[in-house]
């Protein structure tokens, strides 16, 4: 949910934009949207290759974990801080109870669907 929050700011600040109209405004903005965005869809993917290791070994052979160029320790180290970053971060931008509460309830769901 959050994500799609994140891309659909994203999308509203790109529709209003020209090519020779960016400003620092409509460059932050979609910084704002974009930063978010990436540490969740770093964290997800990562859990899913924690956790499908063994398949990806046998499917996706080249993955750093199935190939061993990353420990899954690593790997653990890479999801958690990269899931405490993207809650500093959007907590930080929107510091409002209903952003903070809609995080509470989709991460779980994004955690659980990897």
């Amino acid at each position: 949910m959050l994500a799609v929050t994140s891309m659909m700011s994203l999308t509203s600040a790109v529709s209003v934009v020209s090519a020779s109209s960016v400003t620092p405004v409509v460059a932050s903005t979609i910084a704002s949207a974009l930063v978010p965005a990436l540490l969740m869809n770093i964290s997800i993917v990562g859990l899913n290759q924690i956790y499908d290791v063994e398949i990806d070994k046998t499917n996706k052979p080249y993955l750093p974990i199935a190939s061993g160029e990353l420990s899954i320790g690593t790997a653990w180290r890479i999801v958690c801080a990269t899931a405490v970053r993207h809650s500093i971060t959007v907590a930080l931008q929107n510091a409002s109870t209903h952003s903070l509460r809609s995080l509470a309830r989709c991460s779980p769901l994004f955690v659980a669907r990897s």
